[in-house]
């Protein structure tokens, strides 16, 4: 629920403060940080779950080192940008927060 209630709370608090313009600016760049770790998540993270997934692996495979060296490489490459956009997100959306603080 906290993935996908995240964009529904958002759009919500959005038209909620529409006119308070600091707030809403914070908002949206929260909302963009969602979606680009949800772009990052679905084009690059996911596929290569699934390349894993279908894997075939043994306790006693040979390359098994070598297989995860460069699987994983890749793998958290793109995770610390899911890491990035959604910390992003996290500080754009604290700062709306703080701001409902100040009056307009």
């Amino acid at each position: 629920m906290a993935l996908l209630g995240t964009p529904i709370a958002l759009l919500a608090c959005i038209a909620l403060y529409w006119k308070a313009r600091l707030v809403r600016n914070w908002l949206v760049l929260g909302m963009a940080g969602w979606i680009a770790m949800m772009v990052v998540t679905v084009l690059f993270n996911v596929p290569l779950n699934q390349i894993l997934d279908g894997l075939t692996i043994t306790p006693d495979q040979a390359n098994f080192a070598d297989l995860w060296a460069s699987y994983s490489v890749d793998w958290q490459k793109w995770n610390w940008l899911r890491v990035l956009t959604s910390g992003i997100s996290l500080v754009a959306i604290a700062l709306a927060i703080r701001n409902t603080q100040v009056r307009y």
